[in-house]
């Protein structure tokens, strides 16, 4: 406590009472407190990261949509609005500390390899990954990189044989809609994770063939959707209103007002619609990143 109250009173006298060096701005004061913290606080202090934190802070205020987005993270935001990124194309998990496919996605690289379920992966580019304490950003970065860029695994197989393969990474979709399928006779159900640059054409697809199979009634799941492009929300939202009719408009003390209206004939005007949201729902960053399974 005295260690504080004489560091707060040091940093007051400076800012109030000593007059050789002037901080006009607001954010100069800032700046100020920054280079002090660093020279004369008591523990080692990150003053990216600290900067970074003032930032969040600062934008909670305003409202659950501001968000500020690191350069660190701005690629993998990036990845899930363009709807595609370079990899081998496999889902996985970290089992018993070792990294697991749990799937592999037809036509990519580890499908056109030979990679299967249940295989696990034990190096890449001839660095080992099992017993390490792997966690899924660390295999996220490995796999992950340039379309036409090479990685090698080792991969141990269920029957205990090891096998080396050399793959190509390769353009893999990420897909806005998670699932579409007729849940009874005349109800359909369609789980929609994000709004990329996709996302109409999938949603029209999907929303086509389940009124093909006799869809009535639907169950649009936004549970977990973090968000995305506003003109891809506004094409899903065309498919259930009437021509004319409001779907949004945005305002702001900076920029005029601008609406949007529902254009022509949506596919299922009609029907009876339920759609689920949760509090992830409004959330720019979604929390598929903390799910067992992931995509690379």
């Amino acid at each position: 406590m005295g260690v504080f109250s004489s560091a707060t009173y040091w940093i007051g006298f400076y800012s109030n009472g000593n007059k050789e060096k002037s901080y006009g701005s607001n954010w100069q004061n800032i700046e100020f407190l920054l280079d002090h913290l660093m020279e004369n606080y008591v523990d080692s202090i990150d003053r990216n990261e600290l900067t970074q934190k003032s930032i969040t802070n600062l934008l909670k205020e305003l409202d659950p949509h501001s968000t500020y987005i690191p350069s660190n993270k701005r690629e993998s935001i990036n990845e899930s609005l363009v709807g595609h990124f370079g990899g081998i194309g496999i889902r996985f998990m970290i089992l018993r500390d070792t990294l697991t496919v749990v799937d592999v996605i037809a036509g990519g690289p580890s499908y056109i390899s030979g990679l299967q379920k249940r295989d696990r992966i034990i190096k890449i580019d001839n660095i080992n990954v099992a017993g390490i304490g792997l966690t899924n950003q660390m295999v996220l970065k490995k796999l992950k990189g340039k379309v036409a860029s090479e990685v090698s695994l080792s991969v141990l197989k269920p029957n205990k044989t090891t096998e080396n393969k050399v793959l190509q990474r390769g353009l893999i979709p990420l897909k806005s809609i998670a699932a579409a399928s007729m849940i009874k006779k005349d109800i359909g159900y369609i789980k929609l994770s994000t709004f990329s640059n996709s996302t109409d054409i999938e949603f029209k697809n999907a929303l086509s063939t389940l009124i093909e199979n006799g869809m009535q009634k639907l169950i649009l799941d936004l549970r977990f959707n973090g968000g995305g492009y506003l003109h891809q929300a506004i094409n899903v939202a065309d498919e259930f209103l009437e021509k004319s009719k409001l779907i949004v408009y945005t305002n702001g003390a900076h920029s005029s007002k601008r609406t949007f209206y529902a254009t022509n004939k949506g596919l299922f005007e009609k029907g009876e619609l339920v759609v689920l949201v949760n509090s992830g729902s409004t959330r720019l960053e979604s929390n598929a990143s903390k799910s067992v399974r992931n995509v690379t």
